[in-house]
């Protein structure tokens, strides 16, 4: 911490106060008056002490299941054995909060049991089930509660590593994550995977679903379209005269798709691959203007904002270096913008994405507060990522600009 005029204060005294906190009797500063700060009120618990993890990658899917497992998802597991979850499964930890989901008890699980709930979808992850299972140190488990109908299974390796099962019931596993461990928020937010999810909107019912993810960051994707082939198809992609452009990895495969938006692609068949599935009865088939959708999971985080509830806020702009607190009609204006966005599914790819930010500092009467950061075709609520409707993201940019102007 610094004072105003750079110089260093080794000791302070706080004093919270609704959205501010209060430093005084600073000590190394030349500073007699107090200064006031605006910050976050976070629903972080001070007593985690780094025991917070997130599910950064899925080694093993249920193939029935294979659309309802996102990797993301945040876990605290507390010294007293209780699993607690930060985030829900449309992965929308700003409308959440830590949430308990039970206690850890030790499970009497084998091997055999083990190995006989992954057994319907092939399992390809560079550790065996066995290995898993034997380097274990001992598997607590949590039974289905009436909220969630899902059992978990933590498996603590020898080795330090850390994985959980989940399960719909004693029959079969839904899926097998590979935990990181974090110690904050932002950490959480960081190690969360970049990719952007595109689901084909005309699968067939009963059917899986085919699914595309393109990572910003490195160029990456996976396509995935049929459970019984053991084929993966991932490699690079280009973006190139209004079209994405995947080539596998082994350099066999090419599939390319028309770009309608940021959140709708439309397969090419005629310049792709062949895209053929083993059984149709199972694996939806993708057909030449098959379209796939960032859209699934569509919703309006600040549907039932309420002027009323509002004390303030401030927009901000980046790298510009400029703000401005918003008039009670500008206010309005904004509340009115806010209440119209749309986002479709988590995506944190604006962190990989240069360009002018604006933001929304939202200080409330209750204490709380919450902010947005639009970089089209993303919006950051609570500096975490969201793929956006982009006409909403432009009007809030725009009116942001006109305001700081």
């Amino acid at each position: 911490l610094r004072d105003s005029d750079g110089n260093e204060v080794s000791e302070f005294t706080l004093k919270k106060g609704g959205d501010s906190v209060t430093f005084s009797d600073c000590v190394g500063s030349d500073e007699t008056a107090t200064k006031t700060y605006r910050f976050v009120i976070t629903d972080m618990p001070t007593e985690a002490q780094g025991t917070t993890y997130i599910a950064s990658e899925a080694i093993w899917e249920n193939g029935y299941f294979s659309s309802l497992a996102p990797t993301g998802m945040q876990y605290w597991i507390t010294d007293g054995g209780e699993l607690l979850t930060n985030v829900d499964e449309s992965l929308a930890p700003y409308e959440s909060r830590w949430t308990s989901l039970g206690k850890l008890t030790k499970s009497d699980l084998t091997l055999e049991q083990f190995k006989s709930r992954i057994s319907s979808s092939e399992w390809s992850y560079a550790v065996s089930p066995e290995q898993l299972f034997e380097e274990n140190k001992e598997i607590p488990c949590l039974k289905s509660d009436t909220a969630t109908y899902t059992d978990y299974y933590l498996l603590m390796q020898k080795n330090g590593d850390v994985y959980l099962a989940t399960a719909f019931d004693d029959k079969s596993f839904r899926a097998v994550y590979k935990l990181t461990a974090v110690t904050s928020a932002a950490d959480a937010a960081q190690n969360v995977r970049t990719g952007t999810e595109y689901r084909m909107t005309d699968a067939g019912s009963g059917k899986t679903v085919p699914m595309l993810i393109l990572n910003r960051k490195d160029n990456s994707f996976s396509f995935t379209f049929d459970p019984l082939s053991s084929y993966v198809s991932y490699g690079t992609y280009e973006r190139k005269g209004g079209k994405i452009i995947c080539k596998t990895e082994d350099g066999q495969y090419k599939y390319v798709f028309k770009v309608t938006d940021e959140a709708t692609l439309v397969f090419d068949q005629k310049a792709s691959s062949a895209v053929k599935v083993t059984d149709s009865k199972i694996a939806s088939e993708i057909k030449d203007g098959a379209v796939f959708s960032a859209k699934t999971d569509t919703r309006k985080p600040f549907a039932d904002l309420s002027e009323s509830d509002i004390e303030s806020i401030n927009v901000s702009a980046y790298p510009d270096g400029k703000d401005a607190d918003l008039s009670a009609g500008q206010m309005k204006q904004a509340v009115k913008l806010l209440k119209s966005l749309e986002i479709y599914q988590f995506d944190n790819g604006y962190s990989s994405v240069d360009g002018q930010t604006v933001s929304f500092f939202i200080a409330k009467k209750d204490g709380t507060a919450v902010s947005l950061t639009v970089l089209t075709p993303f919006a950051a609520i609570d500096s975490v990522g969201y793929l956006a409707d982009e006409d909403t993201l432009e009007k809030l940019n725009a009116f942001a600009n006109e305001i700081l102007k």
